[in-house]
């Protein structure tokens, strides 16, 4: 059987699977996540997303599968990463300043003070989680809490990189057992003294990693879609992994069952992706592969600002507060918009002229 072609550097339904999520994340983040306290004017009142964060999740499978894709199309380890630069750096440098520069002059309330600190702002910008720079005794925030999801993201490009340009005939082998291994590694050490221990904050920043098992999912389904098959052993050890991360593993990534009912049907999307996607056309709609292309910078830039909106302006539509929220996710897809085409395209083209000579 032939393998598949991709003709172009976008797959649309997988842009549709990214704005499912980042539409997930952010009907979390504006209805659920801030309920408490004096940041949402309509509280718990509208709080029917409260799944919406495993978003997140469905943003790692994804990863896995594009970050195969783009190995197998890449000729070395340092053209790989300075994709990567190009990709995820000036949208995050930008996103972080436009947060930073938004409190300072309209945050009067301080209503969210880690978006105030300038010192927050510099080390958000070096994908390095704040709890590894605590243990130095430096003490700083992410200035978006939603930031904490880049460091998993980089801590996967290391090892992808390095198992696959240096081992490239045994990736896929190596990366299970990487997590399959590591994964253990933090069950056995989380029922333990050690998990308290400062030197353990240290394992967990590195984690071995605990989301690892999401992104080897989505590589194994670029492999099938890409009309590889499977061996035997790799099959066992995706099921090794799943068992891991289940509620069936008090320490897993997911401790109850109706979460990890979010990720069995994320995979049961993907397998229907990759052997029926005809099935899947519905989901091809315009403005879901339009949110899937901004939805990096959407993803950066919508949390905290966007509640800072909501807590300012949301008492206009009363006694329909519901409305503001809504109002606001799609004022931040047309900025995202914007930006992609009108800043983030022409610094894309610029770096790519300058480090992919």
């Amino acid at each position: 059987m032939k393998k598949a072609e991709i003709h172009s550097d976008r797959i649309e339904l997988l842009d549709s699977f990214r704005a499912i999520s980042i539409l997930s994340v952010m009907l979390f983040h504006l209805f659920n996540r801030w309920a408490q306290g004096n940041y949402l004017p309509y509280g718990s009142k509208y709080a029917y997303f409260s799944k919406g964060y495993l978003g997140v999740d469905l943003f790692f499978i994804i990863s896995g599968f594009v970050i195969y894709y783009t190995l197998t199309k890449t000729d070395s380890i340092i053209n790989f990463w300075k994709k990567r630069f190009i990709r995820l750096f000036p949208p995050l440098l930008i996103a972080s300043i436009l947060t930073y520069i938004v409190f300072i002059l309209w945050d009067n309330e301080m209503l969210i003070p880690n978006s105030h600190s300038l010192k927050n702002l510099l080390i958000s910008i070096t994908f390095i989680p704040p709890r590894f720079f605590k243990l130095v005794g430096i003490d700083v925030e992410y200035i978006n809490g939603s930031y904490w999801s880049l460091w998993p993201e980089v801590l996967f490009y290391v090892y992808a990189s390095i198992f696959y340009f240096f081992f490239k005939k045994r990736f896929r082998l190596f990366m299970s057992l990487l997590s399959t291994i590591g994964y253990i590694g933090i069950t056995i050490l989380g029922q333990t003294d050690f998990s308290k221990t400062e030197v353990s904050s240290i394992f967990i920043i590195v984690k071995l990693i605990e989301y690892l098992p999401l992104f080897v999912f989505g590589i194994y389904f670029y492999t099938l879609y890409n009309k590889e098959a499977l061996k035997i052993y790799e099959l066992g050890l995706l099921v090794i992994q799943l068992l891991l991360i289940s509620p069936f593993n008090t320490s897993g990534l997911f401790n109850s069952f109706t979460d990890f009912y979010f990720i069995l049907g994320m995979i049961v999307l993907f397998s229907v992706f990759v052997y029926n996607s005809k099935i899947l056309n519905f989901l091809k709609a315009p403005f879901l592969i339009k949110i899937g292309k901004y939805s990096y910078f959407l993803y950066l830039i919508h949390e905290n600002i966007g509640v800072l909106m909501i807590h300012k302006y949301a008492n206009v539509f009363e006694p329909f507060l519901f409305i503001s929220p809504l109002l606001v996710i799609l004022f931040f897809i047309e900025f995202s918009a914007f930006y992609s085409k009108y800043v983030d395209e022409k610094i894309t083209t610029y770096l790519k002229r300058v480090l992919l000579k």
